[in-house]
């Protein structure tokens, strides 16, 4: 059976530790001044600042993350908002809490935009960026199949998905964790 062209950015699935996945996650802020809608799946890198989150308390900004910057962490959701109860993304330049899992051991799964293959498994790859949908709220983010390689890059190709039906081919979904940490050593990565 084929892979089906399901586009939702990174979707957390295991851990590299012995440690059960434990499912932590984090709130950064992403603050009004930010033109950038984001969605659920979209990894997200560190302004080097901090905001009001709509809780009142202060944490680390981020934005949507693009190929080659260090990445935190991917949203899983956002804080809850009685203004923006009927969305599941953040609109752009709205002041929004969203939760990322930031911890650099976590496996998650994302679709190549190219055909992935069994030699792809273990390479490091760039991510791209893709327009999320409004109507359900996931990333358009993937694995840019064309930065394949074994230089420096954002993400590490670990395996296939375990899913039901997964296959090397056209669409193929991978487990991958990030390669260019902002929590962790970058350097000959």
């Amino acid at each position: 059976m084929a892979n089906s062209n399901t586009v939702f950015g990174a979707r957390l699935v295991d851990t590299l530790t012995a440690a059960a996945l434990s499912g932590k996650i984090n709130p950064y802020s992403v603050p009004a001044t930010d033109a950038t809608a984001l969605y659920v799946g979209d990894f997200v890198k560190l302004t080097g600042e901090s905001d009001v989150g709509e809780d009142n308390l202060y944490h680390p900004t981020v934005t949507q993350a693009a190929a080659t910057d260090t990445i935190v962490g991917f949203v899983v959701g956002f804080g809850v908002n009685p203004s923006y109860l009927e969305q599941i993304h953040r609109t752009a330049s709205t002041l929004r809490t969203a939760w990322v899992v930031d911890d650099p051991s976590v496996l998650f799964e994302i679709q190549s935009t190219g055909t992935g293959a069994s030699a792809d498994v273990g390479q490091n790859a760039d991510i791209v960026v893709g327009a999320g949908s409004t109507t359900t709220g996931l990333s358009g983010m993937q694995l840019d199949h064309t930065t394949l390689g074994g230089g420096s890059a954002q993400l590490r190709i670990v395996r296939l998905s375990q899913t039901q039906n997964a296959e090397f081919g056209t669409y193929t979904k991978f487990v991958c964790f990030i390669n260019e940490h902002a929590y962790k050593g970058t350097a000959g990565v």
